[in-house]
């Protein structure tokens, strides 16, 4: 089974500049907790997410509708092309412990999102293979306590 036969096409998505009230809002009307951040050109230029919004306001004493996306996205994008393989998104989910993946063609134009819960409910994928995924995905980095 490939990308493309279970990917969400209609996709929310924002730009850099945006604000996190905004942001949030295309969340909670979408019903999802991502948001790829769009070039102009159409380009995935980063991610954002519910949990990125969270951390940035709490680190911050400014309103959410007065901080941007750019500061609360991740600038590094792990995305698959309509055309692999789900195994291989649902692989490249688990070792870079993340629940999404942005779908774009080779030139980095967004097609779609494939979410952990797409494979799980429209996938053909063993349920073993979906329980490693998931042990990958929220497996905890090692930090160590302060002193």
């Amino acid at each position: 089974m490939r990308v493309h036969d279970i990917m969400t096409r209609d996709v929310a998505t924002c730009g850099r500049t945006a604000d996190l009230a905004s942001a949030a809002l295309q969340m909670k009307e979408f019903d999802c907790g991502f948001l790829p951040v769009i070039d102009p050109r159409g380009h995935v230029a980063g991610v954002v997410t519910d949990r990125d919004i969270m951390l940035t306001l709490a680190d911050t004493r400014r309103p959410a509708h007065r901080v941007s996306v750019e500061e609360a996205m991740s600038g590094h994008v792990y995305g698959v092309s309509p055309s692999d393989d789900v195994t291989a998104a649902l692989e490249l989910m688990k070792t870079r412990q993340v629940r999404r993946l942005p779908v774009m063609d080779a030139s980095g134009l967004l097609m779609g999102v494939v979410s952990l819960n797409d494979i799980i409910l429209r996938a053909e994928i063993d349920a073993p293979a979906i329980v490693r995924a998931l042990e990958g995905i929220s497996a905890h980095a090692h930090v160590t306590a302060p002193a």
